[in-house]
């Protein structure tokens, strides 16, 4: 009774932990994460064109690699595509900065609390269940003792 007692309590305080704390604070580390590789990418990029003769190459490719799709979007691009794309583009211009700043945080926390909080809660089922189990074969091995 005392195990089955102690995994329901066990089981409420971890998932209690796990949403209002661990969670956001293991998704804020990985965004934080991301954003210093991120910016780390962005140095490194940004030096190597100073002392690289093939950068100038790799920038001109992407600016006419760019320059190519936005032709071939105004020219060939029907009009039913180009309303949608401008009513797309007026929605997301329409949600102030404050909430695409909050995004990531967002998005990160719900997706680890989907995954972390489950399986967490399966591996201390299991934990429980092996003590249980434990428990239950000693009493068994008690019991033969006497009765022998």
């Amino acid at each position: 009774m005392m195990v089955l007692f102690g995994n329901v309590l066990f089981r409420v305080v971890l998932q209690y932990a796990m949403t209002l704390i661990i969670v956001p604070f293991l998704a804020k580390a990985m965004l934080d994460g991301i954003y210093d590789a991120c910016n780390f990418l962005w140095d490194f990029i940004t030096e190597l064109d100073e002392h690289s003769k093939y950068a100038d190459q790799v920038e001109l490719f992407v600016e006419s690699a760019r320059d190519q799709i936005i032709e071939l979007y105004s020219e060939h691009a029907p009009d039913a595509a180009r309303t949608a794309v401008d009513k797309v583009h007026d929605i997301f211009t329409s949600i102030p900065d404050s909430v695409w700043s909050t995004v990531p945080l967002t998005l990160t926390s719900a997706i680890l609390g989907i995954m972390i909080v489950p399986w967490s809660i399966l591996k201390m089922d299991d934990f429980f269940q092996y003590i249980a189990d434990r428990q239950a074969a000693r009493d068994e091995a008690k019991t033969k003792k006497k009765v022998t």
